[in-house]
């Protein structure tokens, strides 16, 4: 069972505890958003908030084509730069961000994250 999989059981334990309905214990925003991070979709169009604020930092028209460390995106979005770090990683994984060097390793957004970046401001 992996770490997600034990939080989700373990706060499904809590919320339905005796016989509570998770919904008389949730607002309806967070029941929403409970049941899409069960689902494994607790993003937006795909993608998590801070993915999404990494894009649309890097989409500024002086940061398109230029590479940032995890530190610089981070100190720009006021954010540490281990959690930029992990979320990059997915980015990159997923083909919306162009990683490149070693110490540091830098990060430039791709054509496929501008496309993924507008599909989801239209929604």
């Amino acid at each position: 069972m992996t770490n997600r999989e034990k939080f989700i059981q373990e706060i499904t334990a809590i919320l339905t505890a005796k016989g509570n309905d998770p919904s008389e214990v949730l607002s309806n925003e967070a029941l929403i958003y409970w049941q899409e991070f069960v689902d494994g979709k607790a993003s937006v169009g795909g993608l998590t908030e801070t993915g999404k604020a990494i894009l649309e930092w890097l989409n500024e028209d002086a940061r398109v084509n230029a590479y940032f460390s995890a530190k610089s995106i981070g100190e720009g979005l006021f954010a540490s730069s281990r959690v930029i770090s992990g979320a990059a990683r997915k980015l990159v994984t997923d083909g919306y961000l162009e990683k490149e060097g070693k110490n540091p390793v830098t990060y430039k957004i791709t054509t496929s994250g501008r496309q993924v970046l507008s599909t989801v401001e239209l929604s």
